[in-house]
């Protein structure tokens, strides 16, 4: 049914609404999605984003204005919502790879999360100031394949080992 997910981590079957009526327990604040991927299977979508300040279910109540970040994994064929993280950057870009999801914002850092249930992101430094988009390409065996960054800086950073950046693309 959900391969690679425990169907006890769906965590509403009712979100089918595009009510706005259904605000309870939800921030104010002005939110956005800024970036979707699907996974190989075409049964799982993550939604990646970013929450403006406010109230925002900052940790302990408000956090000052800061913008943060969030993802939200949907299972498609029951229109599920399986997993939420945050993040402290606002996020610009997420993609599904074999056994991780990894996203990237307004931070120097890539956040590779733990599948399923989006707990404790490893934290890859890219090189780049504030990494605007990624791709991934991975080959057949898991860690294989590559993964580049772009962003705020006059290269992108192509990595070959998704820890270590292989080299750097520059423009000019």
């Amino acid at each position: 049914m959900m391969d690679g997910w425990a169907s006890a981590g769906v965590i509403s079957s009712s979100n089918r609404s595009s009510s706005s009526s259904d605000k309870e327990g939800r921030s104010q604040a002005p939110s956005w999605v800024a970036s979707l991927d699907v996974d190989r299977g075409g049964n799982f979508l993550v939604a990646g984003g970013g929450v403006e300040g406010g109230d925002g279910g900052g940790r302990g109540g408000g956090n000052g204005g800061v913008p943060f970040g969030y993802l939200s994994v949907f299972h498609l064929p029951s229109f599920s919502l399986v997993s939420c993280g945050r993040s402290d950057c606002v996020v610009h870009a997420v993609g599904f790879g074999q056994e991780k999801i990894v996203s990237v914002g307004n931070e120097r850092q890539a956040l590779h999360w733990s599948r399923p249930g989006l707990e404790g992101a490893a934290r890859v430094m890219t090189g780049i100031p504030s990494v605007f988009s990624m791709t991934m390409r991975e080959g057949p065996a898991v860690g294989d394949g590559v993964m580049v960054y772009a962003g705020r800086a006059g290269h992108v950073s192509v990595f070959v080992n998704p820890e270590h950046c292989a080299f750097n693309l520059k423009f000019r």
